[in-house]
């Protein structure tokens, strides 16, 4: 290729580098993030056309949205402003929403925001065009000629080339979901709905109106206080709990304003306000708050003695202010720790709630009456006004759809969490950026700074889109994996990952952390500093692909159009000038020669803007040189009109021939010009005296500097001096240290005898042979048979040089590492490495010879450390010094007799009976170390004397827990080891192992008297009174004659026992958490314990769990028990939820699941008995406990529940179908039959009208079936299955037109059903009408677009009909209508080739998204090709999830499979696990389960005809 004609084919770009391309930018949203960006964007990009989108009908954002009672910020005022734009006249320390609306609209109005803002202008639609590289954007406004009586609205279409979406994420509020909610006749409410801008007027007509607020969060507790004297009763209706912050500002408010506020919401008068108004003032006291805001983010991570504090502060607080209602305090305090829900001050509000006229009620809500409320314990609240204080959508997807790349929404992206790349944008989303989008908004801190460097950080982006010509700018998907993975990995140390319901976790208790960034306020800021532009990908404009293409055409625009200033580099703006050295060592600005501290670290502008442009902020220099400015004439004369006087030139003072004001225009005359003279030269001889002093003063600073810091030659010359009387003898005991550089040195030459022989050898050995030997000769000479001569071992080359790198590396790797003069040895390091050396080459004698050189300098030079010696001792025994290394280790023990891991090591080097000797003089030094004593005792062989060492180690120790445990083991004697364990808990009263070693030992009464000694010895021990109720119920459990009644109230102890112990631990301050308590519980349950695991589950399981959340939390507790095998544990918890909730339908329903699993028929059947009895309409509870009675074999228990059901559920279709196929499973036809008639007659739904017609169907009847369905379709005319059953039976009688016409009557009834265009297809291609089949499903495509099952009938077609390629075709056009469909890539695999088959199914598990059809179709690739194991594992993978189990065919082949090639254990799982799935669906599973000649069959039977179907 022809480089220089590549290089000319390339296009400059015909635009200067610093010409700012024209740019569209939208903002969605005029709160404070839109309104920043509309000040900054234009500040920062020049040349953008820029809107700001509003759907209100002003600025604000959330604080115009919501207007209800008492709405303010609820962190300081004077924190919650712009930082480039103060007001120093907020009027309390927590502001209220309208003066924060009016400062928005200050702001907007100061930096002339209005031309960009279009107001009522609500986003409904964004999608992303990838050829153009835009946003085409659809915008609803309100209609031309538009009236309050006759609303509508237009929408038209705009485009943008970058979008910044300030929406944020609590602007989407929902009503709770209440039964009964819009029931209610008074008038509702919604704290996000206020229905007056001004509160007061809104509420003034309700002083004898009763009240209510739902909820406890931000909005309910600035709401309640703010009504209470404005209404005559208010009912507060609170089910969770929370935290109240304390005043923390009110000290920092006191030192600044000079005086105690006296509240927490503190009034500004006219006085503080006067000091505000000061800036330096002011600056200072923003200054403190801002500190003391940004100090508490310790307080957010996990420290359980941190929580602890947090938690008694708090609540001390809390009930101190609710001292008048204390009862109060029982209800509202949580026990999740503080800061795990969002914290708010709510001035006034515990208060509130003390007042005569408000009601706390903390219960449960079951439904809205006309007049009121209903609370679960049935006790009736009428109201005349109920305001739901509920909260917002928190899950962050916008109620419009935002498309990105491949058609894929951000709604979809989100799913199930959302995922972004540092909170602001997210991959497949190109210039799409977001403000305080998830995990954007902070726990602790101001989020106006997060929001500034947000908008800064777009800022930069869309600077850098400008400068450079891109078309796009992209988030990498590993750049937001790598930050989703961050966030995985913060937030479990955190409180918010605690049990609590949040809207910081989408409103759950558990799970994913999406509202908060991961880290401070400050943390954040300092993100958002500097973008790492190499975690985007980049498309550039024009379609061209060199990423030079913005240097343009080599020119700037002042040079390219000969305008403006081209030596703007020399502009003071421009000009940075680094600070300066004096001779006294502090720094001068070179410009204002002002001193600067040196140490002070503090940038100029100038740098500081270089700074900034690098991390992808503007400055000048991005923005480029300034353009030609107004004329000097035209500033003056601007400056005339608003009538300023000129700017005066500091410089003219220094002109003689330029003076102004009184001397201005005098002539310089003879007189001045020796005045001058004079002048000057009493400077030069100040100058020269200052010189001179100058000297002077540096001479003596430099010597005095030498004298305290000399040299390294002159700190040696007296020791070199002194190497003249050093003698010969001392010079020969220096020892040599070697060389421990690793450089090369030159190796002595030493001289050898060899043999004659070995000197030809090594002469001849680089002399050629180019004579040819006798077989050359013999094949020509110019061609050597393959066997002549020797060939190359490449396997010993290999071996050989694997050697070579293995010994450099054993050379390279060790615990000794050389940096410069010093030597550091990590001595246990070597210990350990030591272990796995093998001596086989020099190179590793070499290294033992310097570690020992280094040992013995490191025992030397310190021969106190233990380690040192240890480490020498090693390194000899592994030499194979034995000796050595016990004279080292001896060494040792002289050096450090205190360490008792020298004596250790040195009774490990010598022989038993010298070690006994070693460890005998050991205890003379440390006897108080429990190691040697055990080491002693194990060097006993008889039992006797190790009981006499451990006793005389008891002697000197007789507080160790362990010696009394060692000597208790030693005992033969179950009486011998109480007498030693009781003596054990004399001397270590706080023992709990001890205590309850006694406790074993004993008999059950006397066990009883030693658990309450220790009780009262360990009143903070939970294993005690655990041991206790392990101990009554062993007791009571003992005997099986003894009468059940006798045996439960002794069990009842039990519970009592654990009750008491959880209250006594609670009164001694020891605090185990639900998740501790839980784990002790399973423990009981795994050593045999079921009845005190469920005793402390009744204890503890409420515990730390608000009101609103107990059910989720203990469904989930029990779910997660028994995935751990914890049966028991999940059947209390579930018993003890059933007893706070009988009538929650499902919690009975898990249950009963738990008892078919695990549990026993009878278990099953007396859950279910219950079930029914709590909740009698629950048909699914009563068709269980029928189903199970007839699976017993017991039809007439089974009637009679459904008899009861009928009672129960009269109109229910599923009951009387259930009857019906009880009847017609066991034979009795006729009662089936009566039973269909007086279904039909009192139910009257389709699906019985349907079913009767199945079941006459079935019995062969078709002609009362066919009457049948016509009645029902006189009824049911939209219902679809009516139609097929009418067809399919025409179809079975051969009538093939009436067949054509029942399909489509109801294809033009029912188009959107997808299964009577198939079956009406299949008709037509059954009678050998092809091409009609064709045009059927090809409408029905058209009908139903984008249908998988539609495009695979017509593919199936043209397969049957010879028509491969016409097939192949169709296949494509499917998966491109339908690229993530199972069916259709499933088909695509099988038409491959067999080679090309694995690939195309890598691309179709991608596409599909590993869909359960593709991985049952890789595991039948698989099976062809004989990998057994690996079409086990893919077939297993196929019936993975719930969905996926309902796929009778995937069970079917993977039973084919296992008959096939496994063992008869692996078809009896396949065949079991089907029957627990209970399939319905799949192609083949429903032709034969639907069969008329299959009715009636088992699971089982169904699953084997399939397989056998299947080819």
């Amino acid at each position: 290729m022809d480089v220089a004609a590549h290089y000319r084919e390339y296009p400059l770009g015909q635009f200067s580098i610093d010409e700012d391309r024209p740019m569209k930018v939208a903002v969605i949203g005029a709160g404070y993030s839109g309104i920043a960006a509309g000040i900054r964007f234009p500040q920062r990009v020049k040349n953008i056309d820029l809107t700001i989108y509003e759907k209100n009908a002003g600025v604000g954002g959330t604080w115009y949205s919501n207007k209800y009672p008492g709405l303010s910020c609820d962190i300081p005022s004077h924190t919650y402003q712009y930082t480039f734009e103060v007001n120093p006249e907020w009027s309390t320390f927590y502001a209220p929403c309208p003066e924060i609306r009016a400062y928005l609209e200050r702001v907007v109005e100061k930096y002339r925001l209005a031309p960009h803002l279009k107001l009522r202008h609500e986003l409904v639609h964004a999608r992303y065009d990838e050829a153009q590289g835009k946003w085409c954007l659809r915008i609803r406004r309100p209609g031309q000629g538009r009236t309050k009586e006759k609303p509508f609205y237009e929408e038209f279409e705009d485009t943008a080339d970058f979008v910044f979406c300030g929406a944020g994420g609590l602007s989407r509020w929902s009503w709770p979901d209440i039964e009964g909610l819009k029931d209610f006749r008074g008038k509702l409410m919604h704290s996000a709905d206020w229905d007056t801008d001004n509160w007061r007027e809104g509420v003034k007509d309700w002083k004898d109106k009763v009240v209510g607020v739902i909820g406890v969060g931000s909005s309910a507790i600035q709401m309640v206080p703010a009504l209470q004297s404005y209404v005559g009763k208010l009912c507060n209706f609170v089910r969770g709990k929370t935290w109240l912050v304390p005043p923390f500002f009110v000290e920092t408010l006191s030192d600044m304003i000079g005086r105690d506020p006296g509240t927490a919401n503190y009034t500004f008068d006219e006085q503080d306000k006067e000091k505000f108004r000061d800036s330096a003032f002011y600056k200072n006291f923003r200054h403190h708050l801002e500190t003391k805001l940004n100090s508490v983010h310790s307080h957010t991570l996990r420290d359980p003695e941190r929580e602890v504090d947090d938690r008694k502060q708090f609540m001390v607080h809390m009930k101190q202010r609710l001292a008048k209602k204390g009862w109060i305090a029982d209800h509202i305090v949580p026990g999740f720790p503080v800061a795990c829900r969002r914290l708010t001050p709510g001035p006034g509000y515990l208060e509130a709630l003390c007042e005569d006229n408000v009601d706390f009620i903390p219960k449960d809500i079951r439904r809205i009456t006309p007049t009121g409320l209903e609370t679960t314990d049935g006790q009736q609240y009428d109201l005349d006004i109920l305001i739901c204080a509920t909260g917002y959508d928190t899950s962050y997807k916008f109620p419009f759809p935002v498309v990105g790349r491949s058609g894929l929404t951000l709604q979809q992206r989100y799913d199930p969490h959302p995922v972004t790349y540092l909170s602001i944008c997210t991959d497949g989303f190109p210039n799409w950026f977001n403000s305080l989008g998830p995990n954007s908004l902070v726990g602790s801190g101001s989020l106006v700074i997060l929001i500034e460097r947000e908008v800064e950080y777009t800022a930069a982006a869309l600077l850098k889109m400008q400068r450079e010509q891109l078309k796009s700018i992209e988030v990498k998907r590993e750049a937001v994996e790598d930050f989703d993975q961050y966030l995985e990995a913060y937030f479990p140390g955190t409180v918010y990952s605690a049990k609590c319901r949040s809207w910081y976790k989408m409103g759950r208790e558990d799970g994913r952390v999406v509202g908060l960034w991961p880290g401070s306020c400050l943390h954040a800021a300092r993100a958002f500093e500097r973008p790492r532009w190499e975690d985007y990908n980049y498309e550039y404009l024009d379609g061209v692909h060199n990423r030079f293409y913005w240097l343009g055409d080599g020119s700037t625009y002042n040079e390219k159009y000969m305008s403006g200033d081209r030596a703007w580099y020399l502009n003071d703006e421009e000009l940075d000038y680094p600070p300066a050295v004096t001779s006294h060592g502090s720094e001068q600005n070179q410009q204002a020669g002002v001193p600067v501290d040196a140490g002070a670290g503090i940038i100029c502008r100038r740098s500081r803007s270089w700074i900034l442009s690098a991390s992808g902020f503007t400055t000048r220099s991005d923005i480029g040189p300034a353009r030609e400015g107004p004329s000097a004439e035209a500033i003056a004369e601007a400056q005339a009109r608003r009538g300023e006087e000129p700017d005066v030139d500091p410089e003219q003072f220094q002109d003689p021939d330029n003076e102004y004001g009184l001397f201005a225009g005098t002539t310089y005359e003879q007189d001045d010009e020796e005045a001058d003279k004079i002048y000057d030269s009493v400077d030069r001889n100040m100058d020269s005296r200052r010189r001179v002093r100058r000297e002077t003063r540096e001479n003596a600073e430099l010597a005095q500097h030498r004298s305290e810091r000399p040299k390294i030659q002159q700190q040696f010359a007296d020791l070199k001096r002194g190497l003249s009387v050093v003698t010969d003898q001392e010079w020969e005991n220096i020892p040599e240290v070697g060389n421990l550089t690793r450089k090369k040195r030159r190796k002595d030459e030493r001289s050898f005898v060899v043999p004659d022989s070995v000197i030809v050898g090594d002469r001849t050995k680089t002399e050629y042979e180019s004579s040819l030997d006798t077989r050359q000769q013999q094949s020509g000479g110019f061609e050597t048979p393959a066997d002549s001569g020797t060939m190359t071992n490449f396997v010993e080359i290999g071996q050989a040089r694997d050697k070579i790198l293995s010994l450099k590396l054993d050379q390279i790797s060790g615990t000794s590492t050389n940096s410069g003069l010093a030597t550091s040895v990590d001595p246990k390091g070597y210990l350990t490495s030591l272990d796995s050396v093998v001596i086989k080459s020099e190179a590793e004698i070499g290294d033992i010879k310097r570690a020992r050189m280094l040992f013995d300098s490191l025992v030397k030079s310190n021969p106190k450390h233990a380690p040192g010696w240890i480490a020498a001792a090693c390194l000899e025994e592994h030499a194979g010094r034995m000796v050595a290394a016990r004279k080292l280790i001896k060494a040792g023990c002289e050096q450090c007799p205190k360490s008792e891991d020298v004596w250790l090591e040195a009774a490990r080097l010598h022989n038993q009976n010298d070690a006994k000797i070693i460890l005998a003089n050991a205890v003379q030094h440390v006897g108080q170390s429990v190691k040697i004593w055990l080491a002693a005792a194990d060097l006993e062989q008889d039992a006797n004397s190790k009981k006499r060492v451990l006793r005389k180690a008891l002697e000197n120790i007789p507080n160790s827990v362990r010696l009394w445990k060692e000597t208790v083991n030693l005992e033969s004697s179950a009486s011998d080891a109480r007498i030693l364990l009781s003596r054990a808990v004399e001397v270590i009263p706080l023992s709990v192992e001890l205590w309850l070693a006694l406790a074993r030992l004993e008999t059950p009464e006397r066990a009883k008297a030693v658990l309450n000694k220790a009780r009262k010895s360990v009143p903070t021990s939970h294993e005690i009174w655990i041991a206790a109720g392990r101990l009554l119920e062993q007791e009571a459990t003992a005997n099986p004659a003894k009468p059940v009644e006798a045996q439960n109230n002794e069990l009842e102890v039990v519970d009592r026992t654990i009750e008491a112990g959880v209250r006594e631990l609670r009164r001694h301050q020891v605090l185990l958490t639900r998740e501790q308590w839980l784990k002790e519980a399973e423990r009981c349950e795994t050593e045999g314990s079921p009845r005190t695991c469920e005793a402390i589950i009744k204890a503890t399981v409420a515990m730390e769990v608000e009101e609103e959340d107990q059910l989720d939390t203990w469904v989930a507790d029990a779910e997660s028990a028994e995935a751990r095998g914890m049966v028991g544990t999940s059947r209390a918890i579930l018993a003890y939820a059933l007893r706070v909730f009988p009538d929650k339908r499902n919690l009975w329903r898990k249950a009963a699941d738990l008892e078919k699993a695990h549990g026993t028929r009878e278990s099953l059947d007396a859950v279910l008995t219950q079930a029914v009895h709590y909740c009698p309409q629950a048909e699914v509870l009563w068709l269980m406990s029928a189903k199970e009675k007839w699976l017993a074999g017991d039809v007439p228990a089974a009637r009679e529940v459904l008899e009861k059901a009928f009672i129960a559920n009269p109109e229910s279709e599923q009951i009387w179908l259930a009857a019906v196929k009880l009847e017609a499973e066991n034979g009795e036809l006729g009662v089936a039959r009566e039973l269909l008639i007086r279904a039909r007659t009192v139910a009257d739904t389709e699906r019985i009208w349907m079913k009767s017609a199945v079941f006459e169907r079935q019995q062969g009847r078709y002609d009362v079936a066919l009457e049948t369905v016509s009645t029902a379709l006189s009824k049911f005319p939209k219902f679809a299955k009516l139609y097929m059953i009418q067809g399919q039976i025409h179809q079975l009688q051969n009538n093939y037109p009436a067949a054509r016409a029942s399909y489509a009557a109801g294809m033009k009834a029912c188009p959107k059903e997808v299964t009577l265009w198939v079956l009406a297809g299949k008709l037509e291609e059954l009678d050998s009408r092809s091409i009609k089949a064709r045009a059927i499903l090809e409408k029905g495509r058209l009908v139903n677009p984008a249908n998988e099952v539609l495009w695979a009938e017509s593919i199936g077609i043209e397969e049957r009909s010879g028509g491969a390629a016409q097939a192949k075709a169709m296949l494509s056009r499917g998966l491109q209508e339908c690229p993530t469909s199972g069916i259709l890539w499933s088909m695509a695999i099988w038409a491959e080739p067999r080679p090309t088959r694995k690939s195309r199914s890598v691309d179709a598990l991608k596409k599909s998204k590993d869909n359960a059809i593709v991985t049952c179709t890789v595991a039948r690739l698989f099976w062809t090709e004989r990998k057994v194991e690996k079409a086990r594992q893919w077939f297993s993978r196929s019936v993975a999830t719930e969905q996926d189990r309902d796929q009778g065919d995937h069970w079917a082949w993977w039973l084919k499979f296992e008959r096939q090639h496994g063992m008869t254990e692996h078809v009896a799982q396949v065949v079991k696990q089907c029957i627990t799935a209970e399939p319905h669906h799949g192609p083949m599973w429903q032709s034969v389960a639907k069969d008329d000649n299959n009715v009636a069959k088992s699971t089982k039977e169904i699953l084997e005809l399939v397989a056998e179907a299947l080819h």
